[in-house]
């Protein structure tokens, strides 16, 4: 059988050693076919050959050169009048595999084998007979279809080609085809294909069962062959009865002052739905001047005057109907007044100019629901003149800011609805404000995570760079003197027995504006733990101190200040010496 050639390659590397490597002579050994083309049409009753010759340096290495059906079967007929036989060539490798009078049954996959040395080449080629001239497909028939919902349909695309086409299905908004058979992700949808290769005709059957209402859409069929492609788009209507998907869930109703109000009831359906109304359960009056209706599908609105007596306030029923069924959406018509008052205020927190309440919801408010909370606030010392109005979104913080401290302060609160302002009678506050002091201490904003239940020689937070690190805060309330200075003092720290210590001659400590919320801590050491110390200060004094620890993470590598670097650098000798 012989050995495979090969190649000597010396690679001598810059202050390393020589390093020998044995490479194929042959970058790529393969076996090439004539027509050089991965599938082969060819008109009935006139004669194919198809030559198979290795891709080689050493032709003489080549052995088992051979010729295989699509089961794998050895073709070695070599009767010139047998339906399919072999020859060898005579003045080179190679092999001819010949069809005198191509058939449709003779058409599949061929393949050429054999060995190079101790290494196994194949290569392959299709072959389709047609009877005429070969056909770019065609599609001649896909109707649109509509189904209802939860049962099955069938969508049908007929095409004709030479040879006879594949028929396949895709939904337009998906990227992927649907393949033959079952789909893996949906079992629902099969795939199947008729052929008829006497006209070239293939009938293409997409199959949906159970059908829902993500089936809708547009399908687009593809005709396929080795000539070409055709397409065309067809259409799945999916019917479903009514369902109320696009309502505004608001299934209560407020009217106030004789006001009328719109009911606003929506179906969406195939086919459109007819929508009736009924008030408490029976048939609407549509003589009633007071109830009134615009449209009848598949939107429609009733506008209700209530009158002062109130008599409709009651319950209105949307009935949507279509032949493949009906739904009801049911809205409730009430009576609405301006908040009852607030019963219960809490202070929560306070400082010299700034006070936070708590305001306790009572169950009267379970109602209509709540837009806002008003509340009036004056120093004492003076008339209702001068009284101001805050107002706050239901969800808010209630906080009232810019008080003056050792003042005494009268809070009266009211609700807001739709309807209007609520009584004013609720809690009268009066509140002393503290006395002005030092600022509140800092908060330094950084995630802590889960330190809570970790040592404290846990916490630490880590910096995303080596030799900086950026600190940031919230304003502190200034406790009613401005603040007039931030400090910051950092300084290197380390964990000894068992606890934190700062090293006092590797300390910095930063003046900073008081209008800033943020400082760079600039030409740290790398893989280094800080402590980080924070005060406001105001003309009183300062703060408390806020307090964090910030680990620098190691140091990238730099190969400008390695010696490595000459490693970096390789010249490589190549010598071809051929055995």
């Amino acid at each position: 059988m012989g050995s495979m050639p090969f190649y000597m390659l010396i690679i001598t590397v810059t202050s390393f050693t020589t390093i020998t490597v044995l490479v194929s002579a042959t970058d790529n050994p393969a076996l090439e076919i004539k027509p050089d083309l991965p599938v082969i049409i060819q008109q009935a009753e006139k004669s194919l050959s198809l030559t198979c010759r290795p891709r080689v340096s050493e032709p003489n290495l080549i052995s088992q050169l051979e010729w295989r059906d699509s089961v794998g079967r050895l073709i070695a007929n070599t009767d010139q009048n047998a339906l399919i036989h072999v020859a060898k060539l005579t003045n080179e490798t190679g092999i001819l595999l010949v069809f005198p009078n191509p058939q449709n049954y003779l058409d599949g996959i061929y393949k050429c084998k054999a060995f190079y040395g101790s290494t196994l080449l194949e290569t392959r080629v299709r072959v389709v007979t047609i009877d005429g001239n070969p056909v770019t497909p065609q599609i001649f028939e896909l109707f649109n279809i509509t189904a209802s919902i939860e049962s099955d349909t069938k969508i049908i695309c007929k095409a004709n080609g030479r040879p006879t086409p594949k028929v396949l299905f895709k939904k337009l908004n998906k990227a992927d085809l649907f393949q033959i058979g079952s789909q893996p992700f949906d079992d629902r949808i099969l795939i199947e294909n008729i052929n008829n290769n006497a006209k070239g005709e293939t009938y293409g059957i997409l199959t949906i069962r159970n059908l829902s209402r993500a089936d809708d859409g547009l399908y687009e069929c593809i005709a396929d062959n080795e000539i070409g492609k055709a397409f065309r788009i067809g259409h799945i209507t999916v019917e479903f009865p009514p369902v109320f998907n696009n309502n505004d869930n608001v299934n209560e109703v407020w009217t106030w002052q004789n006001n009328p109000v719109k009911l606003t009831c929506v179906a969406e359906s195939i086919p459109n739905s007819t929508i009736k109304w009924r008030y408490n359960s029976n048939e609407l009056d549509r003589d009633n001047p007071s109830l009134r209706i615009e449209g009848y599908g598949p939107k429609s609105h009733l506008i209700v005057t209530p009158g002062s007596e109130n008599k409709l306030d009651a319950h209105y029923e949307c009935v949507a109907m279509n032949r493949l069924g009906q739904n009801h959406k049911m809205f409730s018509l009430k009576s609405a007044d301006p908040p009852c008052s607030i019963s219960q205020v809490k202070v929560n927190t306070v400082t010299p100019t700034t006070i936070k309440f708590e305001i306790v919801r009572q169950q009267l408010f379970s109602e209509m629901p709540l837009k806002a909370f008003i509340c009036k606030y004056r120093r004492i010392d003076q008339t209702s003149d001068f009284a101001k109005n805050i107002t706050w979104n239901v969800n808010a913080s209630y906080i009232i800011n810019n008080l003056e401290p050792q003042k005494t302060y009268h809070f009266t609160f009211a609700a807001v609805n739709d309807v209007g302002i609520g009584s004013w009678s609720g809690p009268n506050l009066h509140f002393t404000m503290p006395r002005r002091a030092v600022p509140a201490e800092p908060i330094i904003l950084v995630t802590l995570g889960g330190f809570a239940n970790v040592s404290i020689h846990e916490q630490v937070i880590v910096s995303s760079y080596a030799d900086r690190y950026e600190l940031r805060w919230n304003v502190s309330n200034d406790n009613g003197h401005p603040l007039d200075y931030y400090i910051i003092r950092y300084c290197e720290t380390h964990w000894i027995n068992g606890e934190w210590k700062d090293s006092e001659s590797k300390c910095c400590s930063e003046i900073i504006e008081p209008t800033f919320q943020s400082y760079e801590m600039k030409e740290l050491q790398p893989d280094t733990t800080y402590n980080i110390e924070l005060r406001a200060h105001n003309a009183l004094g300062a703060s408390t101190t806020a307090q964090m620890r910030v680990k620098t993470i190691v140091e990238a590598f730099s190969g400008s200040n390695s010696s490595t670097n000459s490693f970096n650098l390789l010249i490589l000798f190549v010598y071809a010496v051929f055995y």
